[in-house]
């Protein structure tokens, strides 16, 4: 691999970077905290730019967000051609949602939404994925830190519409427990959300299980399938893979000095939804201890 010339998008501390592509510009959607500007949220588009498009030129930024926070995500709906930018407030933990539309190299954004009910997580505690075909919904996943929500992991579904957007009613993944590192993917070739935590209430162990989601409902028909070899998770990251309609998973193993695992899992559609995961591979070269609460995986485009 050879690395471009370094093009910051913000020459002030950030933290809590994320991004997205937009396949309909080819422009790529940054958001973050900018810790320089009272850890509001902020966004811009970059877009590839010089001979080996080894260079990237940048919009306007724009804030999303005038209240400090501490976690963002950002996922593109393809079947309403928006961005979705899901965050924490620093001050409540509340989960908040906004729609973006793109416009030439600049971007814009409608009126946020926060969860409502007793929902909330902890820096870091949410990720999202766009589902295509006949679910159609962003989904996101989180623990719920708020009072009462005993770090349970919940899955949700959010309806765009115009500049606007609706939140579906949590449910948990893992009713009999705490969670943490909830991650989840969309496979497109079975159609089918995977989620992936690690199971507080089974010794940290990592576990999948796949979501039904109808408009904005979520239900769970099958059980947990456990990752293979007791590993539990410090953290991970996980992608489909569409060349061999796999999912991987990325992940520390907390038991073994975080030293990192590869796991491969195959979905179907029996009972609803169900993934295989029989083995996982252990990274080879030297065994460095790997701290993937950072760790974010893309979707791979085509």
């Amino acid at each position: 691999m050879t690395l471009g010339t370094d093009q910051p998008f913000d020459t002030s501390d950030v933290e809590w970077t994320d991004c997205a592509y937009d396949p309909d510009t080819n422009q790529t959607i940054f958001v973050w905290e900018d810790m320089g500007s009272s850890s509001y949220g902020k966004c811009v588009l970059g877009t590839l730019s010089g001979g080996s498009y080894d260079e990237m030129t940048y919009g306007t930024v724009v804030t999303f967000e005038s209240t400090a926070i501490d976690s963002c995500k950002v996922v593109y709906d393809t079947t309403n051609d928006k961005a979705v930018v899901l965050y924490r407030i620093t001050s409540s933990g509340a989960i908040k949602a906004i729609v973006g539309t793109v416009s030439g190299t600049d971007i814009s954004f409608g009126t946020a939404v926060t969860l409502g009910g007793s929902h909330g997580t902890d820096p870091g505690g949410i990720d999202a994925c766009f589902a295509g075909g006949s679910i159609n919904r962003v989904v996101a996943v989180f623990h719920n830190a708020a009072s009462g929500g005993g770090n349970k992991g919940n899955t949700v579904a959010l309806e765009v519409s115009g500049t606007s957007i609706t939140w579906g009613t949590p449910v948990s993944h893992n009713a009999n427990g705490a969670t943490e590192h909830n991650r989840c993917c969309f496979d497109e070739n079975q159609g089918k959300v995977v989620v992936a935590f690690r199971n507080n209430s089974n010794s940290g162990r990592g576990d999948a299980i796949i979501p039904t989601i109808s408009g904005n409902t979520v239900s769970f028909l099958g059980g947990n399938t456990p990752y293979p070899g007791n590993i539990q998770v410090g953290g991970q990251g996980i992608c489909y893979d569409p060349s061999s309609k796999d999912i991987f998973i990325f992940c520390a193993m907390s038991n073994s000095s975080n030293h990192g695992r590869i796991i491969r899992g195959t979905v179907n559609t029996n009972n609803g939804g169900e993934i295989t995961i029989p083995y996982a591979t252990t990274l080879t070269g030297g065994q460095d201890p790997m701290y993937l609460s950072l760790i974010h995986i893309s979707e791979p485009t085509r």
